[in-house]
């Protein structure tokens, strides 16, 4: 237990879509006063035009938009996804012959779910059948979730294959219908359903990378991935809205203290902690919930830059988790981070950003049979969302085009292929390797 804390026994406790409340088992002063203030907060976030009840979000989706009735079949098919998935390891090796026969051996079985997916993503909306009334939020989060970002996996890694062998048209279909996922998944506009969206784009930007690579010199097809990374690098950002429906959530799940439950029964029956049943220490962190997702909405909103946004989003998550105060529901390590959902979504633009340029470099590459030695022949055309400048080159025994990053510094590509505190890379792969 944090020394800062009352000397009062204390008990993690998580629900999902809004991370962990450190509840303890006699209300102070400050418990009375957070208590207090919550029909104040309820009220001031009901005057912007938030809605407190999570049946507001239901989407209304017409039949014949609804896309559900065509995936259900895949969605059902766990199983046979899992087995095939099961018969190699992560990371995937998408530009090596040998790692490729695996997932091709296995491919056939899944090919009649993900051909009924990609007639499915002919549409443009999914209703999930999610009871948006249920007595407890947390039913709606999981359902689906991960066997759809399975499903993306494997129409990206059909895609690859495709690619390799010629078939460029077929492949460009596969990549179009795991993006269209991508959107399914964040409908929901819920954390973790944005979450698991950003992961289902980063694993098809890989995998569109791979597949202009085995293409080699299709400069057509090349030319349409970066369109389609493009388009995806240009979509607004979700966060404000993300956050709005975590407010109704927020408020749905604390009608019922039953609804939360220690971290310890979290794979189990629920269990309700000793805290819930003490209507001010509930009211105090239900309170504080509202107020701080309602205080990241305001910045999200204020119209400045992308960069000047993250910086206020993680002083505010530094607010809210200030130990010194026992009513702080936002714990920084475990918690949602407001700015780490931020920071996500830039990392997201970024990657696509470095793929397009690397499948151009790439394209060079196989034209001129000549590595690139910089970036000079892309120009001013890709940018780097975190600097503001031209994206950068490096060579580290392979090839790549990187970002500086969340710190904002040049650390000359060190870094990952990912959100990380230092440079963002993308190899630019061989044509022919």
């Amino acid at each position: 237990m944090n020394s800062l804390y009352r000397p009062w026994t204390c008990k993690l406790l998580i629900f999902p879509g809004l991370g962990v409340l450190m509840g303890c088992n006699q209300p102070g002063p400050e418990f009375q006063k957070a208590a207090a203030d919550l029909p104040k907060i309820k009220s001031e976030i009901q005057a912007a035009g938030i809605s407190l009840d999570l049946k507001d979000l239901q989407p209304k989706i017409r039949p014949e938009e609804d896309a559900y009735p065509l995936l259900e079949s895949a969605l059902k098919a766990e199983t046979a996804f899992r087995k095939a998935d099961n018969q190699f390891k992560i990371p995937h090796k998408l530009d090596d012959k040998e790692w490729l026969k695996i997932p091709e051996k296995e491919l056939p079985a899944l090919v009649p779910y993900l051909d009924q997916v990609i007639r499915a993503t002919q549409r443009p909306k999914v209703d999930f059948r999610w009871d948006w009334a249920t007595k407890n939020p947390a039913e709606i989060l999981f359902p689906e979730l991960f066997q759809l970002k399975l499903i993306s996996r494997w129409l990206g890694l059909r895609a690859v294959l495709l690619a390799k062998s010629g078939k460029t048209a077929e492949a460009l279909v596969q990549l179009r219908a795991a993006f269209a996922i991508s959107d399914y998944v964040q409908q929901t506009p819920l954390a973790i359903h944005y979450l698991v969206g950003i992961a289902v784009e980063k694993i098809t930007g890989s995998a569109a990378l791979h597949a202009a690579s085995w293409a080699g010199s299709d400069r057509q097809f090349n030319d349409r991935i970066i369109i389609l990374l493009q388009e995806r690098a240009t979509l607004p950002n979700p966060n404000a809205s993300i956050f709005k429906s975590e407010i109704a959530f927020a408020s749905t799940t604390f009608r019922d203290p039953k609804n939360l439950f220690d971290t310890e029964d979290f794979l189990s029956e629920p269990t309700q902690p000793d805290w819930a049943k003490d209507p001010i220490m509930v009211d105090a962190y239900h309170g504080r919930i509202l107020k701080g997702f309602f205080e990241a909405i305001k910045i999200m909103e204020s119209g400045k830059s992308n960069l000047q946004i993250l910086a206020e989003l993680e002083k505010e998550t530094e607010r809210q988790s200030d130990p010194r105060d026992p009513v702080n529901a936002i714990r920084d390590e475990l918690a949602l981070d407001y700015g780490g959902m931020w920071a996500s979504w830039m990392s997201r633009q970024t990657l696509h950003v470095l793929r397009s340029a690397s499948i151009e470099l790439s394209a060079m590459w196989a034209k001129t049979g000549k590595a690139p030695r910089d970036t000079t022949a892309l120009g001013n055309r890709y940018v780097d969302p975190y600097s503001g400048q031209p994206i950068r080159f490096v060579k580290k025994g392979k090839l790549f085009v990187y970002s500086v990053g969340e710190n904002q510094k040049d650390d000359g590509g060190a870094g990952k292929g990912g959100l990380d505190d230092m440079d963002i890379l993308v190899p630019i792969l061989n044509p022919n390797p």
